[in-house]
């Protein structure tokens, strides 16, 4: 159809997947996200409370997955392996 825009990589099963967020809350996210990675760089536990953050800013069903599992590592103190899966995750929703 007309407006429709064309995507470089077109994969039905991730486009349906990515989140749909409206400009705001994608811009805020985007930050969150990238604060989030900054903290995690510098091994800083202040990137729980933004992850908190970065989780409620998020449409309510959608906890995702990948970042629970980065919850769980900056509990366990493996800020590295945290911001891998953070970087992936941006990646795949298309914020970074």
């Amino acid at each position: 159809g007309a407006g429709e825009t064309p995507h470089a990589h077109a994969d039905p099963a991730s486009e349906d997947d990515r989140l749909d967020l409206d400009d705001d809350t994608r811009q805020r996210v985007t930050r969150l996200a990238e604060d989030l990675a900054n903290l995690l760089d510098d091994g800083n536990t202040g990137a729980r409370s933004v992850l908190e953050e970065l989780k409620n800013a998020l449409p309510a069903p959608r906890q995702d997955s990948d970042l629970l599992v980065v919850e769980t590592h900056i509990n366990d103190y493996e800020f590295d392996t945290a911001k891998e899966i953070l970087t992936k995750w941006t990646r795949r929703e298309g914020i970074s």
